[in-house]
């Protein structure tokens, strides 16, 4: 049977028999669900669950009512938490629907949308009502952050944006303009001078913040130091610096 194209009867739309919601195949909406599953549980990684995901949907109709799924979605949700526990059967029913039109509704989350994730589920954790839920929160917390370390767009020893962090691997010299920056250098300086949002960011993915040895300093200054005193001596009127000074300048520059 397929389902009527409104929201109508949750009964008929969660029956055992329904074989389409809204355009998709419930076959199709059932394997979108384990997939997610698979990845809910750490079975497996947000690539394989991104690249699956859009293969299956790519069997899907090419336009759905966004709105009445929503509606629909919200209507059997409202069923299913106000479902006697005397009536089992027809709740799971309510929900299973449920979890259908999820399916027809979101994807595998891209890069934003498990910064929202992150940030709705540390919420949950510091409210005290959820106490209770704690433990199952920072599981989901840990792998939420897991998946997003993993991104291309992210540097997963500081949690800061690649685009923001790469600013940094070139740093200013009153003597030498742009030289290059050691890594540890970069990431510290530009996690010192982040903006709110993205300090806030980066905090949640590494919250117990990050060491930068003083030894990092030390050699981006020894990658500076020599190049500027030939520099410093040639303005003096050194000529055998004034000799090797171009030299320098492009070791500096390299």
């Amino acid at each position: 049977m397929t389902a009527d194209k409104c929201p109508g009867d949750l009964n008929v739309l969660g029956s055992d028999e329904v074989s389409e919601l809204f355009g998709w195949p419930v076959s199709l909406l059932d394997e979108i669900r384990e997939l997610s599953d698979l990845a809910e549980q750490g079975e497996i990684w947000i690539d394989e669950w991104r690249r699956r995901d859009a293969l299956l949907r790519a069997s899907g109709p090419g336009q759905s009512p966004r709105e009445q799924v929503e509606a629909t979605r919200s209507a059997a949700l409202e069923a299913w938490y106000g479902r006697p526990l005397s009536e089992d059967d027809a709740g799971d029913r309510m929900l299973r629907l449920a979890k259908r039109l999820w399916a027809a509704l979101q994807g595998a989350p891209d890069d934003e949308a498990l910064r929202e994730q992150l940030e709705r589920i540390d919420d949950i954790l510091s409210s005290k009502q959820q106490r209770g839920l704690k433990a199952q929160f920072q599981e989901r917390r840990e792998r939420v952050a897991r998946w997003l370390l993993s991104s291309a767009q992210i540097d997963d020893v500081t949690g800061l944006p690649w685009d923001y962090l790469g600013r940094y691997r070139r740093l200013s010299d009153p003597l030498l303009g742009a030289v290059p920056a050691y890594a540890g250098v970069a990431r510290r300086r530009a996690l010192a001078e982040a903006p709110d949002e993205v300090a806030r960011l980066a905090r949640q993915l590494r919250p117990e913040g990050m060491e930068f040895p003083a030894v990092d300093e030390l050699d981006q200054l020894a990658l500076t130091r020599f190049p500027s005193l030939v520099i410093e001596a040639a303005a003096k009127g050194d000529t055998d610096a004034a000799d090797i000074q171009p030299g320098a300048a492009t070791v500096a520059s390299a």
